[in-house]
């Protein structure tokens, strides 16, 4: 449960702060799928678009046509992790999946951004026999 639980009473004045914490609850969690849905859309991996999935290459081409750009999003993304996990840990952690929780859907090369193989988390789900 977040830390915006509403308060078990509610006269008057803890109703109202109940509807607060309410709004806040909805807020923050509103932001958190908002940036999950936003880091799926950016890497368009297997897991979260099957057969319509990015390959590697068409990734690094993207990547290389700004790398600079490219890392400012990487930066932004952790950032706003950060920002998350700051205001509720545990509320974070509880609507992520671990994926989310990478740094990219990649490896990377050492000190490159260049992709080297695509993480189990990102990777489509095998099919049970």
């Amino acid at each position: 449960m977040s830390k915006y639980e509403v308060l078990p009473s509610s006269p008057d004045a803890a109703g109202q702060l109940n509807d607060i914490l309410t709004r806040a609850d909805r807020e923050l969690k509103r932001q958190i799928q908002s940036w999950m849905q936003q880091v799926d859309i950016c890497w368009c991996c297997p897991v979260t678009h099957g057969d319509s999935a990015r390959s590697m290459e068409d990734m690094q081409a993207i990547i290389d046509s700004d790398f600079e750009k490219f890392q400012m999003l990487l930066t932004d993304s952790a950032a706003q992790a950060a920002h998350f996990m700051s205001i509720d840990r545990e509320a974070f952690l509880e609507m992520t999946e671990p994926r989310h929780l990478t740094e990219g859907a990649y490896t990377w090369a050492e000190g490159e951004l260049t992709l080297v193989s695509l993480r189990p988390e990102w990777d489509a789900p095998a099919e049970e026999a």
